[in-house]
């Protein structure tokens, strides 16, 4: 069975330039809105299961988890090592130790986070349907309906139709 290993910020730094480890973020996707190590991939903490372990794999590239402040990466990556055996890792001091040995973070586009993109969207399409309503037609209320509707099953599933959308 493999060993765990502990990484500073500068040596994922430095092992990220030379391209021979794969940085996984496992933080919730509201702390991800907020900054990110831009060569990192998203994996949320709650979506990493016990039966899903024994997917993590890239080829010829070592793990490396990072979160806030190395609690939650360092849990993964033992779970990793445990079910697995794999050579995995994770960042000491997490991103807040990134950030603080001077290293460059991604932000959202204009700081507004892909829900409220979301929420921007939404809004304009149904003041849209609303005008559209009152000018020209009364079956333009049937717009916010299925807008309505599409949002409600979107609550009830957890499913969103226009995320990717929102992301680019």
């Amino acid at each position: 069975m493999n060993d765990l290993q502990a990484l500073t910020a500068q040596e994922v730094h430095e092992r990220l330039v030379k391209g021979d480890i794969f940085l996984v973020d496992v933080r919730t996707e509201e702390e991800r809105n907020q900054a990110f190590i831009k060569e990192s991939a998203f994996l949320p903490l709650e979506m990493v299961s016990q039966e899903q372990l024994g997917n993590y794999t890239i080829a010829d590239k070592q793990l490396v988890f990072y979160c806030r402040s190395a609690m939650r990466s360092k849990n993964v990556a033992e779970k990793i090592v445990q079910y697995q055996g794999k050579d995995v890792a994770y960042m000491l001091g997490g991103i807040s130790q990134w950030q603080q040995d001077g290293y460059e973070l991604e932000t959202n586009v204009n700081g507004i986070s892909v829900q409220g993109k979301l929420k921007i969207m939404t809004g304009g399409m149904l003041v849209l349907a609303s005008v559209l309503a009152w000018q020209i037609s009364p079956w333009w209320l049937l717009l916010s309906t299925a807008i309505g509707l599409r949002m409600a099953l979107s609550g009830m599933s957890g499913a969103c139709f226009r995320k990717g959308c929102a992301k680019k």
